[in-house]
């Protein structure tokens, strides 16, 4: 656990760093600009593809109530947003002042916290929140509710490949990305074909963000689904990139095994970042370097 937290806040304060925030930011915004104009190009053949996609799922009981829809959707990540917010802002100094055994208590409360916060509000405004959300989709230029779900499952489909591209730039420069934030030169032992972990995960990513898509719109589901699917993402990529610098591939596989709280845990947190714009940007960063520390203080203390 010592590691664990070390290695979440040595990654905090890395990914601050103005090299390592300039070189994230400049990169994350041309990657954005390049899958906008592709969306740009290709939306109305995305949204045909997307609208054929939802004939064949059974939306009767969504389709029956946009409004409702809506405003579940929008509570739960209410919800979720502002708690991947708080933890990622907040976390660092929330790991430096608590002890190791009071970190889980206050990731628990703040969780109750905003769910409480956020519930008082959809209590006390439901009425208001439904009837103007029933305003918004007569104003929307969707003649139909499948026809708005078709261009938001496009826009879905584009963020996906926009968070996989990121993944994917971390991961090829990843050598370059680590000495900017250590100062100096780090040898892996091996070359190790992340590349080819990384699309594999990617593929499975993309066809799981195809099948569970409809599932995202029912609350607390659909936050354990998209998360699960954002750490199945990363966990490979993160966990053999820089487990290349200190393990053979034999023994990294044996490190998933024996350390997968840590790994499951490190990579939740890298795709909590999904959950806010701009931020998310920085996720793959995270992932990557609160690997790497996580298995430098491991290696350390056990030689």
């Amino acid at each position: 656990m010592n590691e664990l937290l070390y290695a979440l806040i040595e990654s905090f304060k890395t990914i601050v760093k103005w090299n390592i925030a300039k070189f994230a930011l400049f990169s994350g915004l041309v990657i954005l600009a390049f899958w906008f104009i592709i969306g740009y190009i290709f939306w109305h053949p995305l949204v045909s593809f997307t609208a054929s996609l939802l004939e064949f799922i059974p939306f009767a009981l969504i389709k029956s109530n946009g409004a409702w829809m809506l405003s579940s959707v929008i509570f739960m990540q209410a919800i979720f947003i502002s708690f991947a917010f708080i933890i990622i802002i907040a976390g660092i100094f929330i790991m430096e002042k608590s002890k190791i055994k009071q970190y889980p208590r206050y990731i628990m409360s703040i969780a109750l916290s905003v769910i409480l916060f956020w519930s008082a509000i959809w209590y006390f405004n439901h009425t208001a929140i439904y009837h103007g959300l029933t305003r918004l989709l007569t104003w929307l230029p969707f003649e139909t509710v499948e026809e708005s779900m078709a261009y938001l499952f496009g826009v879905y489909l584009l963020y996906s490949l926009f968070i996989v591209s990121v993944l994917l730039i971390v991961g090829v420069f990843s050598e370059n990305i680590l000495e900017m934030a250590l100062g100096y030169r780090v040898a892996k032992n091996y070359e190790i074909k992340i590349l080819k972990y990384t699309l594999k995960d990617a593929a499975i990513f993309l066809l799981l963000s195809l099948l569970f898509f409809p599932l995202l719109f029912i609350p607390v589901v659909n936050f354990f689904i998209q998360i699960g699917i954002w750490m199945w993402l990363g966990k490979d990529s993160f966990t053999f990139d820089m487990g290349s610098v200190f393990y053979n591939k034999d023994e990294i596989k044996n490190i998933m095994k024996e350390h997968r709280f840590a790994v499951w845990f490190i990579t939740f947190i890298a795709s909590l970042f999904n959950l806010i714009p701009v931020l998310n940007i920085f996720g793959p960063y995270f992932g990557e370097f609160a690997m790497y520390y996580y298995l430098e203080a491991y290696r350390s203390n056990i030689e």
